[in-house]
């Protein structure tokens, strides 16, 4: 349902990885501080998506509740997280 990272970001990050690389402490810094940047934009995306999806209108109730005032919509979202 949540898509991590744009594929278009992605690709920036691989792209932006030097192809000449020699494995040394210079190039595990370098990597690392990409992953950080890259864990740091998933999350901020997956909060994003979070907060809109708990915006939706819920299908549970007659009434104008959104998804995130709801506990069944909440329990359908873990499920389908944690089925992948």
């Amino acid at each position: 349902m949540f898509k991590i990272l744009p594929d278009k970001r992605l690709l920036e990050v691989v792209s932006s990885i030097p192809q000449d690389i020699k494995p040394d402490i210079s190039v595990t810094i370098f990597l690392q501080s990409e992953c950080q940047a890259v864990a740091k934009a998933e999350q901020k995306n997956t909060l994003k998506q979070v907060i809109e999806w708990g915006n939706e209108k819920c299908k549970h109730s007659n009434y104008l509740m959104k998804k995130k005032g709801c506990p069944y919509c909440w329990q359908e979202l873990i499920k389908e997280v944690d089925s992948g």
